[in-house]
């Protein structure tokens, strides 16, 4: 699948944190608007802060709630990236928000997430 970045044109960072995945995305697309969605009001304050390398926002909106709550408030086919980064670790039940992504997403849409992963040493 090759998909051009300036294609896309809505992400949704889910758990967005303090917004590091955002201003990645807003630096490298700046043309791409970008949403942000955290269960920590301390997170999103921060995020809200947050600024890309020629001074505008990061993030179009920040919201404070669970990413399947906030994915569902979502129109159909709205939706052409959806990032989580190290995000999945901490959701009970990763089904919904995967169905949820699936209604959200243009045709050919993209999910990016990363996994922390534990060294787990035995004696």
């Amino acid at each position: 699948l090759e998909k051009s970045t300036s294609s896309i044109q809505q992400v949704v960072d889910l758990g967005c944190g303090t917004g590091l995945l955002g201003e990645l995305i807003a630096n490298d697309m700046p043309s791409a608007i970008v949403s942000g969605v955290d269960l920590s009001r301390r997170m999103v304050d921060i995020s809200r802060q947050r600024r890309s390398r020629n001074g505008d926002d990061v993030y179009a909106s920040v919201a404070v709630s669970d990413a399947a709550e906030y994915l569902s408030t979502r129109n159909e086919r709205s939706v052409d990236c959806i990032l989580a980064s190290d995000v999945f670790i901490y959701v009970g039940d990763i089904e919904k928000i995967l169905g949820e992504s699936a209604r959200v997403l243009v045709k050919d849409g993209l999910v990016g997430f990363t996994v922390e992963s534990f060294d787990f040493h035995r004696e």
